[in-house]
């Protein structure tokens, strides 16, 4: 290896992760809303040029995540149109030079999980409902 040490954390993933401890933060201040549900950041992706930040977030709280998709879609739309503003906010917090844009996405993953676990649910059920022979 040439006599350098390899890069196990570049760049990115170093500014990646302190976009993840700042966002929620800037979120919460920004969002203040009465009628704003809290959400999560279930995930952060930074482009390779780190010139756009994808936030996945999905609403907080058991009880929204059942009938969200609308509602939830309206929210991440409101966060979006607020996006220029976290960027602003994100840039004071992170003192770079250039601070990527802003996107907010609908997390849909943790919607899925909940899909298959009920299909599945559905199904143990019924075997048991069937009896031993039956299967």
């Amino acid at each position: 290896m040439n006599g350098q040490r390899p890069r196990s954390y570049s760049r990115n993933d170093r500014l990646t992760s302190l976009i993840q401890a700042e966002i929620p933060q800037i979120i919460r201040k920004l969002m203040k809303d009465p009628d704003f549900p809290e959400v999560t950041v279930t995930r952060t992706e930074l482009t390779v040029d780190g010139k756009k930040a994808r936030f996945f977030v999905a609403p907080l709280g058991a009880g929204v995540l059942e009938n969200h998709d609308d509602s939830f879609e309206g929210i991440v739309e409101l966060m979006n149109r607020r996006a220029p503003k976290v960027r602003w906010h994100l840039g004071k917090a992170l003192h770079v030079k250039f601070v990527p844009e802003v996107v907010f996405m609908n997390d849909t993953g943790l919607e899925n999980s909940f899909i298959v676990n009920d299909l599945l649910k559905r199904i143990h059920d019924e075997k048991s409902k069937r009896g031993p022979a039956d299967q």
